[in-house]
């Protein structure tokens, strides 16, 4: 996602020209047409955030539960009231409270 996020952000009008084309068939085209670009650009730099968060976590550093976890937060704000306006996404919630929660358990160990 971390990618996709990126390429979507710097190429977004190139990808909605793309998308317009009817032999294009892809699945969930219009949620990402209908996605303003600069919510790709904060879904870039909340999963980077995620993904430092993860390697501070690696190194046993508690810093890194913090980010991670506030990175989550904000990737369900982005998903819920930007990406798909007024709808719950069920399996990104459940995702990632269970990884915050395994993360957690763990916490203890963490400097």
């Amino acid at each position: 996602m971390l990618f996709a996020f990126l390429m979507i952000g710097l190429f977004y009008d190139n990808f909605v020209l793309i998308t317009q084309s009817p032999a294009l068939i892809m699945p969930g085209k219009e949620i990402v047409v209908n996605t303003p670009p600069w919510a790709f650009f904060f879904g870039f730099l909340f999963y980077s955030l995620s993904l430092s968060g993860t390697i501070y976590m690696w190194q046993l550093k508690k810093t890194g539960f913090h980010i991670y976890t506030l990175s989550q937060f904000f990737l369900l704000f982005l998903s819920t009231y930007v990406i798909y306006p007024r709808e719950i996404t069920l399996g990104d919630l459940l995702f990632s409270v269970m990884f915050v929660l395994l993360y957690a358990t763990h916490l203890k160990l963490m400097k």
